[in-house]
């Protein structure tokens, strides 16, 4: 937090996008979601609002007129309708993220940027733990998220892809 002149300033909580090379971002960029979740569903609102005024203009596109609230260079608002999440879709996101916060956790722990300091990085005795510990959570997650009519078939086939490369590895 900054200060300037006795005030604090706090810089904007911004969406994160995954990065391909760190897998750990997907999770963090689920949980910043959540922190926008309001802001996000606000922006879909509004901007399917304007999308759906101009498109209902008779000959909008032939004048050139764009409102001034709405920024031409983003050509993604033609497909915005496509963007908004359904409630259906935040619950999939919300246990996506429970899924994905104790692989986050053990991944930084292991690096030794975890609470626990008492490990070397990659100690293969904490190694091989860690990962039963992620197998029993997605066992776990099998049955507590098999219920198709609640959450995503995707979601299920996700954890079960999960559990099979880690048991892949499984050596005790």
């Amino acid at each position: 937090m900054l200060q300037a002149c006795g005030e604090s300033y706090k810089a904007p909580l911004l969406p994160l996008v995954g990065n391909i090379t760190r897998w750990s971002s997907d999770a963090e960029s689920i949980d910043r979601a959540f922190e926008l979740w309001d802001m996000l569903d606000e922006f879909i609102v509004i901007t399917i609002t304007e999308e759906r005024q101009i498109k209902g203009r008779p000959g909008i596109a032939d004048t050139g007129y764009r409102p001034t609230s709405r920024p031409t260079d983003y050509p993604f608002l033609e497909q915005i309708t496509l963007d908004a999440l359904s409630l259906d879709d935040w619950v999939d996101l919300k246990a996506l993220l429970f899924i994905l916060k104790p692989f986050r956790a053990l991944t930084l722990e292991l690096q030794g940027m975890g609470s626990k300091k008492d490990h070397s990085n990659g100690y293969l005795a904490r190694v091989l733990p860690a990962m039963d510990e992620l197998l029993a959570h997605l066992e776990s997650a099998k049955i507590t998220y098999s219920d198709t009519s609640i959450y995503s078939i995707y979601l299920l086939t996700s954890i079960n892809h999960g559990w099979s490369v880690l048991d892949k590895y499984d050596l005790l």
